[in-house]
Protein backbone atom coordinates (compact mmCIF):
# COMPACT_ATOMS: atom_id res chain seq x y z
CA UNK A 1 0.00 0.00 0.00
CA UNK A 2 1.12 3.39 -1.02
CA UNK A 3 0.57 5.50 2.28
CA UNK A 4 1.97 8.74 0.17
CA UNK A 5 -0.41 8.73 -2.26
CA UNK A 6 -3.38 7.97 -0.43
CA UNK A 7 -2.56 11.08 1.83
CA UNK A 8 -1.11 13.31 -1.23
CA UNK A 9 -4.72 12.65 -2.61
CA UNK A 10 -6.76 13.56 0.92
CA UNK A 11 -4.93 16.80 0.60
CA UNK A 12 -5.40 17.40 -3.34
CA UNK A 13 -9.21 16.91 -2.56
CA UNK A 14 -9.24 19.38 0.59
CA UNK A 15 -7.66 21.64 -1.43
CA UNK A 16 -9.86 21.32 -4.66
CA UNK A 17 -12.98 21.96 -2.52
CA UNK A 18 -11.80 25.27 -1.28
CA UNK A 19 -13.05 24.65 2.08
CA UNK A 20 -13.61 27.48 4.46
CA UNK A 21 -14.74 27.55 8.46
CA UNK A 22 -17.63 28.90 9.81
CA UNK A 23 -19.95 26.82 7.60
CA UNK A 24 -22.48 23.60 8.40
CA UNK A 25 -19.28 21.45 8.05
CA UNK A 26 -16.74 21.26 10.89
CA UNK A 27 -12.74 21.91 9.36
CA UNK A 28 -9.56 21.37 11.65
CA UNK A 29 -6.48 23.14 10.15
CA UNK A 30 -3.51 20.42 9.13
CA UNK A 31 0.18 21.60 8.06
CA UNK A 32 0.37 19.44 5.13
CA UNK A 33 4.31 19.19 5.55
CA UNK A 34 4.64 18.89 9.62
CA UNK A 35 6.99 21.84 10.85
CA UNK A 36 9.27 18.77 12.58
CA UNK A 37 9.89 18.14 8.59
CA UNK A 38 10.52 21.32 7.97
CA UNK A 39 7.21 22.40 7.41
CA UNK A 40 6.06 26.10 8.28
CA UNK A 41 2.88 27.86 8.78
CA UNK A 42 2.25 29.48 5.37
CA UNK A 43 -0.95 29.45 3.15
CA UNK A 44 0.82 26.57 1.02
CA UNK A 45 1.18 24.16 3.81
CA UNK A 46 -2.36 24.35 5.77
CA UNK A 47 -5.14 22.94 4.24
CA UNK A 48 -8.21 22.30 6.12
CA UNK A 49 -9.70 18.69 7.07
CA UNK A 50 -12.84 17.37 8.37
CA UNK A 51 -12.01 15.79 12.00
CA UNK A 52 -11.38 12.01 10.28
CA UNK A 53 -9.97 13.04 7.53
CA UNK A 54 -7.40 14.89 10.19
CA UNK A 55 -7.13 11.62 12.18
CA UNK A 56 -6.05 9.16 8.91
CA UNK A 57 -3.74 12.02 7.82
CA UNK A 58 -1.81 11.66 11.21
CA UNK A 59 -1.91 7.89 11.02
CA UNK A 60 -0.71 8.27 7.33
CA UNK A 61 2.30 10.50 8.35
CA UNK A 62 2.88 8.08 11.07
CA UNK A 63 3.09 4.92 8.72
CA UNK A 64 5.79 7.45 6.71
CA UNK A 65 7.70 8.34 9.33
CA UNK A 66 7.75 5.31 12.00
CA UNK A 67 10.93 6.66 14.04
CA UNK A 68 9.66 10.32 14.16
CA UNK A 69 9.06 10.70 18.04
CA UNK A 70 7.16 14.28 17.16
CA UNK A 71 5.23 12.11 14.43
CA UNK A 72 4.32 9.54 16.72
CA UNK A 73 3.06 11.81 19.17
CA UNK A 74 1.11 13.44 17.36
CA UNK A 75 -0.65 10.27 16.31
CA UNK A 76 -1.20 9.25 19.99
CA UNK A 77 -2.43 12.66 20.98
CA UNK A 78 -4.92 12.23 17.67
CA UNK A 79 -6.10 8.92 19.27
CA UNK A 80 -7.18 10.88 23.19
CA UNK A 81 -8.51 13.99 22.26
CA UNK A 82 -11.30 14.29 24.80
CA UNK A 83 -15.09 14.95 23.20
CA UNK A 84 -15.50 18.01 24.12
CA UNK A 85 -12.36 18.79 22.25
CA UNK A 86 -13.81 17.48 18.42
CA UNK A 87 -16.57 16.88 16.49
CA UNK A 88 -17.47 13.79 17.39
CA UNK A 89 -17.55 12.67 13.43
CA UNK A 90 -14.68 9.54 13.59
CA UNK A 91 -13.88 7.22 16.60
CA UNK A 92 -10.36 5.94 16.53
CA UNK A 93 -10.71 2.27 15.86
CA UNK A 94 -9.11 -0.08 18.56
CA UNK A 95 -6.28 -1.43 16.06
CA UNK A 96 -5.48 2.28 15.54
CA UNK A 97 -5.70 3.35 19.20
CA UNK A 98 -3.15 -0.66 19.87
CA UNK A 99 -1.06 1.07 17.28
CA UNK A 100 -0.35 4.84 18.66
CA UNK A 101 -0.24 3.78 21.81
CA UNK A 102 2.51 0.89 21.30
CA UNK A 103 4.74 3.27 18.71
CA UNK A 104 4.45 6.22 21.19
CA UNK A 105 5.68 3.76 24.69
CA UNK A 106 8.15 2.60 22.43
CA UNK A 107 9.49 5.94 21.00
CA UNK A 108 9.44 7.66 24.68
CA UNK A 109 11.78 4.19 25.80
CA UNK A 110 14.12 4.74 22.85
CA UNK A 111 14.74 8.17 23.25
CA UNK A 112 15.76 8.30 26.87
CA UNK A 113 18.31 5.70 26.57
CA UNK A 114 21.89 5.77 26.97
CA UNK A 115 23.24 9.48 26.61
CA UNK A 116 19.28 10.76 25.58
CA UNK A 117 18.64 10.40 28.86
CA UNK A 118 18.49 13.89 30.97
CA UNK A 119 19.97 11.83 33.81
CA UNK A 120 22.85 10.15 32.16
CA UNK A 121 26.33 10.49 34.08
CA UNK A 122 24.47 12.47 36.29
CA UNK A 123 24.70 11.35 39.95
CA UNK A 124 21.20 11.02 41.65
CA UNK A 125 20.06 13.67 43.78
CA UNK A 126 20.23 11.33 47.66
CA UNK A 127 23.53 9.87 46.34
CA UNK A 128 26.10 10.26 49.88
CA UNK A 129 22.98 11.58 51.77
CA UNK A 130 20.96 10.40 54.18
CA UNK A 131 18.09 11.04 56.08
CA UNK A 132 18.37 12.04 59.59
CA UNK A 133 16.20 9.94 62.44
CA UNK A 134 14.17 12.39 63.06
CA UNK A 135 12.78 12.81 59.48
CA UNK A 136 13.13 8.51 59.47
CA UNK A 137 10.22 8.64 62.31
CA UNK A 138 8.26 10.80 60.35
CA UNK A 139 8.35 8.94 57.16
CA UNK A 140 7.60 6.03 59.16
CA UNK A 141 4.49 7.40 61.40
CA UNK A 142 3.21 8.41 57.50
CA UNK A 143 3.06 5.07 56.58
CA UNK A 144 1.28 4.32 59.84
CA UNK A 145 -2.36 2.19 58.99
CA UNK A 146 -1.75 3.04 54.78
CA UNK A 147 -2.46 -0.17 52.99
CA UNK A 148 0.13 -0.71 50.34
CA UNK A 149 -1.42 -0.56 47.06
CA UNK A 150 0.18 -3.56 46.31
CA UNK A 151 -1.26 -5.72 48.97
CA UNK A 152 -2.88 -8.70 47.67
CA UNK A 153 -1.65 -8.65 44.00
CA UNK A 154 0.06 -10.62 42.27
CA UNK A 155 3.84 -9.21 41.03
CA UNK A 156 4.03 -8.35 37.37
CA UNK A 157 5.36 -11.16 35.35
CA UNK A 158 8.31 -10.96 32.99
CA UNK A 159 7.49 -11.36 29.15
CA UNK A 160 9.93 -13.93 27.47
CA UNK A 161 11.50 -11.35 25.84
CA UNK A 162 12.73 -10.28 28.89
CA UNK A 163 13.89 -13.39 30.36
CA UNK A 164 15.55 -14.12 27.01
CA UNK A 165 17.66 -10.37 27.84
CA UNK A 166 17.99 -10.39 31.73
CA UNK A 167 19.62 -14.08 30.82
CA UNK A 168 21.83 -12.33 28.11
CA UNK A 169 23.43 -9.71 29.58
CA UNK A 170 26.00 -12.00 31.58
CA UNK A 171 26.50 -14.49 28.51
CA UNK A 172 30.19 -14.69 27.12
CA UNK A 173 30.95 -12.47 30.96
CA UNK A 174 34.50 -13.46 32.13
CA UNK A 175 34.74 -12.48 35.76
CA UNK A 176 38.18 -11.90 37.57
CA UNK A 177 40.01 -14.17 40.28
CA UNK A 178 39.49 -11.11 42.33
CA UNK A 179 35.44 -11.07 41.73
CA UNK A 180 35.50 -15.06 41.81
CA UNK A 181 36.95 -15.00 45.17
CA UNK A 182 34.57 -12.54 46.68
CA UNK A 183 31.28 -14.44 45.41
CA UNK A 184 32.88 -17.69 46.76
CA UNK A 185 33.23 -16.31 50.00
CA UNK A 186 30.10 -16.24 52.93
CA UNK A 187 28.08 -13.20 53.14
CA UNK A 188 28.79 -11.89 56.65
CA UNK A 189 26.89 -11.39 59.22
CA UNK A 190 26.44 -9.13 61.89
CA UNK A 191 24.67 -8.60 65.22
CA UNK A 192 21.82 -5.63 66.19
CA UNK A 193 23.64 -4.84 70.02
CA UNK A 194 19.68 -3.67 70.45
CA UNK A 195 17.47 -6.86 69.78
CA UNK A 196 20.13 -9.27 69.33
CA UNK A 197 19.25 -10.05 66.04
CA UNK A 198 21.86 -11.97 63.37
CA UNK A 199 22.02 -11.25 60.05
CA UNK A 200 23.14 -9.78 57.06
CA UNK A 201 25.28 -6.75 57.51
CA UNK A 202 23.04 -4.48 54.73
CA UNK A 203 19.95 -5.77 55.85
CA UNK A 204 21.01 -5.04 59.28
CA UNK A 205 22.42 -1.74 58.79
CA UNK A 206 19.34 -0.20 57.22
CA UNK A 207 16.73 -1.46 60.07
CA UNK A 208 18.33 -2.23 63.32
CA UNK A 209 21.05 -0.70 65.18
CA UNK A 210 20.75 3.32 65.31
CA UNK A 211 17.42 2.52 63.67
CA UNK A 212 16.29 -0.56 65.36
CA UNK A 213 12.69 -0.44 67.39
CA UNK A 214 14.11 -1.66 70.34
CA UNK A 215 16.14 1.74 70.36
CA UNK A 216 13.95 4.33 68.78
CA UNK A 217 10.86 2.78 69.40
CA UNK A 218 9.74 3.02 65.49
CA UNK A 219 9.18 -0.25 64.82
CA UNK A 220 10.08 -0.48 60.72
CA UNK A 221 8.84 -3.19 58.27
CA UNK A 222 11.14 -5.58 57.24
CA UNK A 223 10.85 -7.00 53.67
CA UNK A 224 9.51 -10.48 53.10
CA UNK A 225 12.81 -11.27 51.55
CA UNK A 226 15.23 -10.85 54.70
CA UNK A 227 15.48 -13.60 56.38
CA UNK A 228 16.79 -13.00 59.80
CA UNK A 229 17.45 -15.03 62.61
CA UNK A 230 17.02 -14.20 66.38
CA UNK A 231 19.77 -15.16 68.58
CA UNK A 232 18.79 -14.88 72.45
CA UNK A 233 21.95 -14.58 74.99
Amino acid sequence: MNYQIIYDNIIKKAKRELRTKGGNTYYEKHHIKPKCLGGDDTDDNLVLLTAREHFICHRLLYKLNPDNLKIISAFWGMCNQRKQERKKDYTPSSRAYQEAREAFSKAQREAKLGIKNPMFGKDGPMKNKHHTIETRKIMSMKKIGVQSPRKGKPGRRLTIDEKKHLSSIHIGKILSEETKKKMSKPKEKTMCPYCKLVGGVGSLKRYHFDNCSTYTGVKHKKPARQQLKAVTQ
